[in-house]
């Protein structure tokens, strides 16, 4: 077909000079974006195998050891359980990241999915899904993933569709304003008069050119989607005991922050490292996919 030749960016591959490669050449130099990038691969190296390869059992105690310093021994301390704080910091992370993936999963399939219909139909379909979207968003994330708790009930499960509820009218506006824009490019118009299937080319038209503007949210929606789960654990609203989590611990630690202060920082400073990396990965992957010389634009690429 004519709009065949017409194509997106997704569809020159990985060769030399394509998209794909000067975007990667781009990222290679942009500081930020690797220092984040190795900062979320030890992140998921830990959330992966951390609860393999520690030596101790997080729920394990022992009263001999409680509330001591970091040593050789336990290099974070313990608790007042005696548990050892640096095994539960490690496999706290493997929560977090189950929140995070699927949370985020959720947000950005649903929210691409109407995006993209909303974009490309218009008209009273788009009229339709971005009032319902307009009246999500009058609420902070934060504030309607509590909502959604205070009805469905505290649990890990619950805050990971709570929070998937909360970030979907995020990633809808963003990918239906790229959508309106990509919807107007000729090989989208030559495809729809040539009689190719409306989802064919949301899906294998349009949405390559949007592939950039949703990895990049995805990626920032991800470091707010811990944060966000940390601060829900440690007000008791997402996993209970004694499923760890970094928020849990750092409710705990409070307890006996002035003896202990070991308890709070370590799992403190793990949520602030991670989602510090996942914020400079996510600037990384924006400044090397967003608009460049070599022709790309905006969120995505021509």
């Amino acid at each position: 077909m004519v709009y065949g030749k017409i194509v997106s960016f997704a569809r020159n591959g990985f060769h030399d000079g394509s998209q794909f490669h000067l975007a990667y050449k781009r990222f290679r130099s942009h500081r930020l974006g690797v220092i984040g990038l190795v900062i979320v691969i030890g992140y998921l190296f830990f959330a992966i195998a951390g609860p393999i390869i520690v030596p101790r059992d997080p729920t394990a105690m022992d009263s001999a050891s409680r509330l001591a310093g970091p040593s050789m021994a336990h290099p974070f301390g313990t608790d007042h359980y005696g548990r050892d704080v640096f095994t539960r910091t490690v496999v706290g992370a493997r929560a977090s990241l189950q929140v995070a993936v699927l949370s985020v999963g959720f947000a950005t399939i649903a929210g691409v999915t109407f995006g993209l219909v909303s974009g490309f139909f218009r008209g009273y379909v788009d009229e339709a899904i971005m009032r319902a979207v307009d009246v999500m968003l009058a609420f902070p994330s934060i504030l309607l993933a509590l909502v959604v708790i205070a009805i469905l009930g505290p649990g890990l499960n619950r805050t990971i569709l709570a929070l998937g509820i909360a970030y979907t009218p995020l990633m809808l506006r963003i990918t239906r304003g790229s959508a309106l824009s990509v919807r107007e490019e000729e090989y989208v118009t030559a495809a729809v008069a040539y009689g190719e299937r409306s989802w064919n080319v949301m899906f294998k038209e349009m949405f390559p050119n949007l592939f950039p503007t949703v990895i990049v949210q995805a990626t920032i929606t991800f470091a707010f989607a811990i944060l966000v789960e940390a601060a829900l654990s440690y007000l008791g609203l997402s996993a209970q005991p004694p499923t760890v989590t970094w928020g849990i611990m750092i409710s705990e630690g409070q307890e006996v922050l002035t003896v202990n202060p070991w308890m709070s920082i370590f799992p403190g400073l793990a949520i602030i490292v991670t989602v510090l990396g996942l914020t400079f990965l996510g600037i990384g992957l924006r400044d090397s996919l967003d608009a460049q010389e070599d022709g790309t634009i905006g969120g995505g690429f021509q």
